[in-house]
């Protein structure tokens, strides 16, 4: 029996997945492949340190975490999008990095299972389907998330553009769910860095 302990309410998660990755292995070789995805995990952990969030587990090549507000996880994603971009910037393209990114806002149920900390609730799995509507660098967020005035502000401010609003099906999700799509382009992920960085400082 593992151990267990009250569980505590979270209030966001955010998850990003790295893509190409099976086609990465099979043409780069597992040793090379697993040092590109290594480093991509690396940029990420930082930003999101960074920004205030918390790795909560990783699940093969995505990255599950929180953060106590919308902004500060767009900011972290930005961030990490920018320090991708000039990491790609030095290596051939087959040895790039590409990602994908979701945002979804509720309460989670954060327990203590066996010395590792779970993360369960509706919540959770809505993250990851809202994850899978995005294509390489773009940034999908759910219907709770665009409530957020501070969080559209924050893409504004970054002149992120082309948001996408969106109906879609999402899997083990009961009904139609409300989603958008923004294309996180250069200039604005340096905007909003910088923005963030200045608010941190």
């Amino acid at each position: 029996m593992g151990s267990y302990s009250p569980p505590r309410i979270y209030n966001l998660n955010a998850r990003q997945l790295i893509t190409r990755s099976t086609r990465m292995y099979e043409t780069l070789g597992d040793t090379k492949a697993y040092n590109i995805v290594r480093d991509r995990f690396e940029i990420f952990f930082e930003s999101i340190d960074k920004f205030g969030g918390k790795v909560i587990k990783t699940v093969g090549d995505a990255v599950m975490t929180s953060f106590i507000s919308n902004e500060q996880a767009i900011m972290a994603a930005a961030g990490a999008v920018a320090c991708l971009r000039e990491y790609n910037s030095t290596r051939q393209p087959q040895d790039g990095i590409q990602v994908r990114i979701g945002i979804h806002r509720g309460t989670a149920l954060l327990v203590n299972l066996n010395n590792s900390i779970g993360y369960f609730r509706s919540t959770v799995n809505k993250a990851a389907r809202i994850q899978n509507l995005s294509k390489s660098e773009e940034v999908s967020f759910s219907e709770e998330v665009d409530r957020d005035r501070a969080f559209i502000s924050a893409l504004k401010t970054a002149g992120v553009s082309e948001i996408q609003k969106r109906v879609e099906d999402l899997k083990g999700i009961q009904g139609a769910q409300v989603a958008y799509t923004a294309r996180i382009n250069t200039e604005s992920v340096i905007a909003l860095s910088a923005t963030l960085a200045g608010k941190r400082s």
